[in-house]
Order: C-alpha cells, then sequence, then structure tokens
C-alpha cells in the first residue's frame, strides 16, 4: 500500500502548527556554518545540553546528516551518549537510513529520489511519487497540477538569483553565482508551482518533513529514539552556493524540524557537499597510508586541500599529523548528471515530434519517454556508458511502442535505434562545465605554487565511466584520479581504488561525510573567509567613528532624547582585511 499524506488534514494542520512555532522563542535552535574554523566563528551560543547529574544515565544524543540533494536524498547518523561522542573511529559507527517507502527490493539503498507529487488530494514523495507519475502519464492528462516536482533544489538557487537581480537593494555588486536560465531542466517547475499556489520553500518543506518523518520512525524502530531524545543536525549545501541560498535551506529544514518535532532540542550544522565526502575519504586514505604530504582537489568542488603526515627516515607515519588547509577559495557551478538527462529528453522529444504512427495509435510521447526511456538511461546506461570504447558505428536501442519502422531516423519496430555518438554529446554540456570548473581550480592552485597531485571523484556522477575517462583525458598524467569503484567490475585500472569501507555505500557518501564532520567541529581545515558578517543596527552618531563621519548628513534628530543617530550601521565581526581576517569589533560603517 502507497504511503501517501492527505492534504486536507496533515498538512492544513502542519502549517497550522508552523504557524503556532513562527511566534514562539527560537532561540534553542542555532546554526554553526563549517565555512570557518574555531578561530573565524563569532561568538554564537550552543543549543541547551541537559546537565550531568548523578546516577543518571546519559542519554543518547542523535547526530543526523542529511544530504539534501538535486536528484536523490541520503540521511546518515550517528548515536552517542550525551557529552561522550568519540571523533576518533566514530566512522565506523555512522549508518545511514534505507527501507524507504515503496522503493523495490533493487532500489533498497541509502537514498530516496527528491521528488514529490500533489494529486488526488494527496501528497507523494520519493520512490511513491515516481509510481504515481507512471499512474498519471496513463491513466490521466497530464498537466501542469499533477505533474512530478523535481530539481527543486536548483530552483531554489534560480529563484533566489532572480530575487537578487531584481531587488533594487542588490548590496554585493556581484552577478548571481548561477545566472537564471530560461532553458533550466526545470522550467517546467515555475508553473506547476504557480497551480499549486506553493512557493519553492513550500514543496521542499514538504518533502523534508516525509523524509525526516522516515528517519525518526526508523531511529524509533531499531535505535531507541524517543520524542524527548536530543538531535544534532548536519545539513550539507553545494560548494560555493551564495550564502542567502544556504541560509534559506537551513531555514526550509528548521521548519520541517519544529512542524514534525524531530527531537526535544536541536543544534543545526551547516558543511559543503564536498567538505563532508573529502573529509571523510581524506581521513581514511590518510589512515591507510595512501596520501602524505599533497595537494588533493576534491570535485564537485571545495577547493585543493593541503593534507600533510610526517614520515619518519625508516618510513614509518608518525602519529602526529597536520591539519588540512583549504589553499583557495571554493568555487561551484551546477553541470551535474542532470543536464544529460535534460539533453537526452530533448532528444527523443524532437525524435518523437509530430510522430504519425503515434498520433494515429493514439500514443503519447511524453508517457513514452516517461515510463521506458527515463528508467532505462537514469538506472542503466547512464550508469554504464563509456563513450572510449564506443564504435561510431555502434548503437544503443530504447523501446518506444507504436513506432513503425523507418530506417532513415533508425526507427524499428516499436524501439529507436541511438547512435553512440550522439549519447555522447548528451553529456558533453556537462562535461565542459566540470573541466572549466576544474581548470580553474587548478590554475588557483598553481598560483599559490601548490599544484594538485590527487584528484578524488565523489557523487553520483562519479560513477559514470564517461565522466571518469573524460576527466582522466583532460588532466595532466601527472595527476591521480581517485573515485569509488562501480559495481560492474570496469574501469578500475584508471586509479588506485578506494576502500570497501568507503564505496560500500557510495550513494550516502555525502551524508555520512556531514555527520563525520559534525562530530568534531573543532578540527575543520583551515580555510579561505568567504564572507564579511556584522549586525546592521542604528547607532547614536560619534565622529570618532570613520563611517559616521562619512554618514553625518544622513543623521536623524531622535525625538525621544534629542540625540542623532545614523542608520544601518554595520558593526563587523569577521571581516576581511586585506589578507587577515579580524574578529574583533571593527569601527562601524554605515
Amino acid at each position: 500500500m502507497r504511503q501517501t499524506r492527505n492534504l486536507s488534514n496533515p498538512l492544513v494542520y502542519r502549517k497550522r502548527r508552523f504557524e503556532d512555532i513562527a511566534g514562539e522563542d527560537e532561540d534553542h535552535a542555532v546554526s554553526i556554518r563549517s565555512d570557518g574554523n574555531e578561530e573565524d566563528q563569532p561568538a554564537i551560543p550552543l543549543a541547551i545540553t541537559p546537565s550531568k547529574r548523578k546516577g543518571i544515565k546519559p542519554k543518547p544524543t542523535f547526530l543526523v546528516g542529511i544530504d539534501f540533494g538535486t536528484t536523490m536524498t541520503s540521511v546518515s547518523y550517528y548515536k552517542f551518549k550525551s557529552g561522550r561522542r568519540r571523533a576518533n573511529n566514530a566512522k565506523q559507527a555512522i549508518k545511514s537510513i534505507i527501507s524507504w517507502p515503496e522503493a523495490a527490493s533493487s532500489q533498497n539503498r541509502g537514498e530516496v529520489p527528491s521528488e514529490s507529487l500533489y494529486a488526488d488530494g494527496k501528497y507523494y514523495w520519493g520512490y511513491g511519487a515516481q509510481q504515481k507519475a507512471q499512474e498519471v502519464l496513463s491513466n490521466e492528462v497530464v498537466d501542469a497540477a499533477n505533474k512530478p516536482i523535481r530539481f527543486a533544489k536548483l530552483f531554489l538557487e534560480d529563484s533566489l538569483s532572480r530575487e537578487d537581480l531584481e531587488s533594487p537593494s542588490r548590496s554585493s555588486g556581484r552577478p548571481p553565482l548561477v545566472p537564471p536560465s530560461r532553458e533550466a531542466p526545470y522550467k517546467e517547475l515555475k508553473e506547476t508551482l504557480e497551480v499549486l499556489e506553493k512557493d519553492v520553500r513550500d514543496v521542499i518543506r514538504d518533502y523534508l518533513i516525509e523524509v525526516l518523518g522516515h528517519t525518526m520512525a526508523q531511529l524509533m524502530k531499531y535505535e531507541g529514539f524517543k520524542s524527548t531524545s536530543e538531535v544534532e543536525l548536519a545539513l550539507s549545501v553545494p560548494a560555493g552556493w551564495p550564502l542567502k541560498a544556504s541560509w534559506v535551506l537551513q531555514d526550509v529544514l528548521k521548519q520541517a524540524v519544529e512542524m514534525l518535532g524531530f527531537g526535544q532540542e536541536f543544534n543545526l550544522f551547516l558543511v559543503n557537499e564536498p567538505e563532508a565526502a573529502s573529509a571523510f575519504v581524506l581521513d581514511v586514505l590518510v589512515s591507510q597510508k595512501m596520501l602524505a604530504d599533497v595537494t588533493t582537489y576534491t570535485i564537485d568542488s571545495k577547493g585543493p586541500f593541503r593534507i600533510t603526515e610526517s614520515v619518519d627516515p625508516n618510513g614509518k607515519y608518525l602519529e602526529s599529523r597536520e591539519q588540512s588547509s583549504l589553499l583557495i577559495a571554493c568555487l561551484g557551478a551546477n553541470c551535474g548528471s542532470i543536464y544529460v538527462n535534460e539533453a537526452m529528453e530533448k532528444y527523443f522529444k524532437n525524435v518523437l515530434s509530430n510522430n504519425e504512427a503515434l498520433e494515429r495509435k493514439g500514443i503519447s510521447a511524453e508517457e513514452q519517454i516517461q515510463h521506458y526511456v527515463l528508467p532505462r538511461f537514469e538506472y542503466g546506461l547512464k550508469r554504464i556508458f563509456d563513450s572510449s570504447k564506443s564504435e561510431p558505428s555502434e548503437f544503443e536501442s530504447f523501446i518506444i511502442h507504436g513506432i513503425e519502422p523507418d530506417s532513415s531516423k533508425g526507427f524499428e519496430k516499436n524501439r529507436i535505434k541511438i547512435p553512440c555518438f550522439e549519447i555522447r554529446g548528451w553529456f558533453q554540456k556537462s562535461l565542459d562545465g566540470i573541466f572549466k570548473l576544474v581548470q580553474q581550480q587548478l590554475d588557483s592552485s598553481l598560483r599559490e605554487n601548490k599544484p594538485v597531485q590527487k584528484v578524488i571523484l565523489v557523487g553520483g556522477f562519479s560513477q559514470s565511466p564517461t565522466l571518469r575517462h573524460a576527466l582522466k583525458a583532460y588532466l595532466d598524467p601527472k595527476i591521480a584520479l581517485l573515485y569509488q569503484p562501480d559495481g560492474y567490475g570496469q574501469n578500475q585500472h584508471l586509479c588506485p581504488l578506494l576502500s570497501d569501507f568507503i564505496t560500500r555505500e557510495a550513494e550516502t557518501l555525502v551524508s555520512r561525510g556531514a555527520v563525520y564532520r559534525a562530530i568534531d567541529k573543532t578540527n575543520g581545515p583551515s580555510r579561505k573567509i568567504m564572507a564579511n558578517i556584522g549586525i546592521l543596527q542604528h547607532e547614536e552618531q560619534n565622529s570618532s567613528f570613520a563611517g559616521h563621519r562619512d554618514a553625518h548628513i544622513h543623521a536623524r534628530l531622535s525625538k525621544v532624547n534629542k540625540r542623532r543617530y545614523i542608520n544601518d550601521c554595520v558593526n563587523w565581526i569577521i571581516k576581511k582585511v586585506g589578507s587577515d581576517v579580524s574578529l574583533c569589533s571593527i569601527q562601524s560603517t554605515a
């Protein structure tokens, strides 16, 4: 029986509950961002930890890592007794949530599709949304109201970029990270949201409520989780994402947690996705003596990390290890595998448009693409297609029911033959974006006189042989490429293999890394500062402040105490001054 939510009750209740929560004091929930070491962090009060009382057994705390991905989402966790977290060997104790609702036996892994669907007055999500979408395609007229919601994460950033562009008060003076694109793969999502009268934040929150609800149910069933349990959350965000996007996603997650009642109190920790993965991977590699005194680069793309380990004259690795450091500022780009899917769907829509055989038989080309082409490509061909081994004369076949033979178009009865060079073209836009991003980071590393020696490839797209071979061909032969070995036994000769401990749950590497990185927040890499942080405030005019002297003509007279005040001053807490970072309060600037 498919698990769904009736929109007329639970979602209405949750919205009402959110309105109640919104008016309450929210001081018990705080967030800490990984973009700064202990010295970089302003003094932020942490959530209250239950006091240790004599004779009372410490309650378990659950550290939950969430990787809300563009196409797939994973959740991992680490259970420990309050006040007794162990940084050493903790990675072996990190587990991942599985048994996602509606997942087939072949899909019973640690990830769930980042998809949802509002239909028939009910809410569907994950694998259930995919199944319902198939039913809608088969039995109903597809319109904007009942289309599946995909790529909400990308649309969130795009919508914020549009707001940033349209806002007359933009103060950054720089373009958004990713300019809004009319050809984005989520271009139909805007129409669906308008019909549903929802914002992208709403659909992400509804989805995260279900993900966390399943997580809570699994923890209750297997780990003794209770509604009074203390929870720490680690949320991974893309590298190079605007801070505004990270904060919005953080706020949406916070709302979902409070609506669901996921734990009595919680801390929220933000960590960049590649930093989460690389922290996990690098620790394993260093402990296995696979890395020593090298500069590594993790795609996608936090920037090169300098990893140094001491070795004595006899070749023995010493216990003390120098902390890793971020050599250059992080960069990011939208060039993932969803653009491969976009190119594939565009190709099939073009080749099937105005097909007389399909129109005569009343067969929907869109239905064929969603029913037969997309699953075959997404869960099969895309993961194993290797353009480096494909001959120009080779082809791949896709089932399209109702198609009649046409040799000029590669049509056979109920089947289309696609030349491999065409399939290679579907990958090109994504590959070009990755190459450009990598080159920017390699060049920046060279300017620091720290050339990259190893590149670590992580994430779902890293399993693509086409990406691996293309990147291997693009990189200098002196640069080693590390990646997760696939399950097909192919292409493992390209590089030293990562350990089975890393790869046995490759799809959850980021969420496990987020947990691992949050276990010991003080041991993160030193890094380049990403943003100045300050408090916007009104201040009494003080001529000793340079900012006040420059803004004296804007001073206003208070009717209460007859003193003059300068509005919209910034009291800097963290500010980059040249190449240094000041952590003290700098003179306010208006």
